[in-house]
């Protein structure tokens, strides 16, 4: 289970950071869908986003599978430290500005909330509406996310409302991440790559 972000330099050629459940990291080349294993952060790992002051931030959970963390991430290694432990089980992340993340915390419904990595303060934005969604990310100044039931969303970041892009258009569980990628192209994974048209919500693999 991968979940990526884009990174601001390539590494090893390739332009993401993708993180798995089992705690492992990899670069990710989002054009082709190549992986290096660049090393191991924590268990759990369910989210992967970056803030504008380059930091690299993902989740954890803990042994009991009720106790959560923020984990700060090597972006060379993958080694994971942890910012704030007894935290909230987060699905998704994507960077607000600054210090900021948006991110989706589980929930029925799930819930838009933002993150200031220096403090791990979580601020309630409301809810989506929807109790599926796996991925966020920004594009052109609209927020989308990914139901996995639903597919393709857009979010109100003011508000967290979500509304469904195409109700024709369902969802898929091999959508569980989502990024902009360099050429301005929605993206999104699984176990395979896709591109994801942001007026329609549909798919077309890449790898």
């Amino acid at each position: 289970m991968l979940f990526a972000v884009v990174l601001a330099a390539p590494v090893f050629a390739q332009d993401m950071i993708a993180v798995g459940w089992s705690g492992s990291v990899y670069a990710l080349d989002s054009y082709t869908g190549a992986t290096n294993l660049l090393g191991y952060g924590a268990f759990g790992q369910n989210a992967v986003a970056h803030d504008d002051t380059g930091g690299l931030w993902s989740t954890s959970r803990g042994a009991s599978g009720s106790v959560y963390s923020l984990t700060s991430l090597d972006p060379a290694t993958g080694a994971a430290s942890t910012a704030a432990a007894n935290f909230s089980d987060v699905r998704a992340m994507e960077s607000a500005g600054g210090t900021t993340l948006w991110a989706i915390v589980d929930g029925t419904p799930d819930e838009l909330v933002t993150i200031d990595v220096l403090t791990s303060q979580v601020t309630v934005i409301g809810s989506t509406g929807y109790t599926g969604v796996q991925a966020i990310a920004a594009l052109d100044g609209v927020l989308y996310g990914w139901d996995v039931n639903f597919g393709l969303l857009t979010i109100d970041p003011a508000t967290g409302n979500a509304t469904d892009v195409d109700p024709a258009v369902g969802g898929s569980g091999d959508v569980q991440w989502l990024a902009r990628r360099s050429d301005g192209k929605l993206v999104g994974g699984h176990n395979g790559l896709y591109e994801i048209d942001p007026s329609t919500g549909g798919t077309t693999q890449i790898a």
